[in-house]
C-alpha cells in the first residue's frame, strides 16, 4: 500500500461519490497519467459485505488514460447505512500497489403521498382534485 518507487511514476484520480445511494446507479471515473508507456493492469473494485464487485478492469499502455462506467450500487448490509471500500490495484510486471477509500452505502426510501378533496370516496364516486407527491427519502 504505498511506497513503492513505481507508485511515484504513476498519478491518478477516481472519482466516485462518498455517499452511494441503493438501488440507483453511480459513476466511477479513472484518469491516469505516467512517465512510461510500459503495460499495467488496473482494477477499481466497490468492496462491500454482499461481496466484490470489479467497476473498472483495464490492461494500459499509453501514458494517459481516462474512462468512465456506470454501476448499480448494492444493497446495504446493516440498517440503514454500510461502509464499503472503493479500491484501486495498480500491478506491474515487477511491482504492485493498492489504495482504499471508504464510501457510504444507503438506502433510499421511496413514498407516494396521495391527497384529495375528501378523506373518503364511496364505491364509484370520482375523485376530485388529487394531487400526487413521490418523496424521496436519503
Amino acid at each position: 500500500m504505498g511506497g513503492s518507487s513505481y507508485e511515484s511514476l504513476v498519478n491518478y484520480a477516481v472519482a466516485v461519490p462518498s455517499q452511494l445511494y441503493y438501488p440507483f446507479s453511480e459513476t466511477v471515473c479513472l484518469q491516469l497519467s505516467r512517465k512510461q508507456a510500459v503495460p499495467i493492469h488496473v482494477t477499481v473494485t466497490l468492496q462491500s459485505k454482499a461481496g466484490n464487485e470489479s467497476l473498472i478492469t483495464q490492461s494500459i499502455s499509453q501514458l494517459t488514460f481516462f474512462h468512465c462506467t456506470s454501476f448499480q450500487v448494492p444493497p446495504p448490509v446493516g440498517n440503514p447505512d454500510e461502509v464499503a471500500f472503493i479500491v484501486i490495484t495498480v500491478l506491474e510486471d515487477s511491482s504492485e500497489f493498492q489504495k482504499k477509500q471508504k464510501v457510504l452505502i444507503k438506502h433510499t426510501y421511496k413514498r407516494t403521498f396521495i391527497q384529495t378533496d375528501k378523506p373518503v370516496y364511496k364505491p364509484g364516486q370520482i375523485a376530485h382534485g388529487m394531487s400526487f407527491l413521490a418523496i424521496h427519502s436519503y
